[in-house]
């Protein structure tokens, strides 16, 4: 039993902060975490940009770090969950172009391809996202200061209705 030694993940060069961490029912694990102070090899990849790493054998080794969608003029506060209905669909969520976007991205084949759409843009910033997901239902919620927001889809994270959050934790 116990905990094998730690394993640094991201690149040697910048920074990472702020990782999520979630593991589906076939041995994969995913970390997400934005990369800050450049990508190595992206010259043009804004600070920061949100980087992948996933183990195929239960956290013993990783894959090479990866982007998974474009970065925007940044990304920032990474989500990362399994679909518990399926045990292998994955998603994931961050704040993009000034924290002005919340982005949602959906995974079929363990995190190899990506597919991204913006749950809610304000044109102003928001944070926090909370990332939740069983089937078909996926929510993100998030703060647009003062207020509590929900972003709701019933169709697997394709598209998405924005909610404002009442004093009394109502839609």
């Amino acid at each position: 039993g116990g905990f094998t030694p730690q394993t640094r993940l991201g690149y040697s060069a910048g920074d990472q902060w702020e990782p999520a961490i979630a593991a589906d029912n076939y041995g994969h694990v995913y970390v997400l975490a934005p990369q800050y102070l450049g990508v190595p090899g992206c010259p043009a990849c804004p600070s920061p940009t949100m980087i992948l790493q996933v183990s195929s054998d239960g956290g013993q080794t990783f894959d090479a770090p990866t982007q998974i969608a474009p970065p925007g003029t940044g990304q920032w506060d990474p989500q990362i969950v399994v679909d518990p209905v399926d045990g292998q669909t994955v998603f994931a969520s961050w704040l993009q172009n000034g924290k002005s976007d919340t982005v949602v991205a959906r995974s079929t084949d363990y995190g190899q391809t990506w597919s991204a759409v913006v749950a809610d843009s304000t044109n102003a910033g928001t944070d926090k996202p909370i990332l939740a997901v069983r089937g078909q239902d996926v929510y993100v919620a998030f703060n647009h200061s003062p207020k509590a927001w929900v972003s709701a889809s019933h169709d697997g994270g394709l598209t998405f209705t924005q909610h404002q959050i009442d004093k009394n934790g109502k839609l």
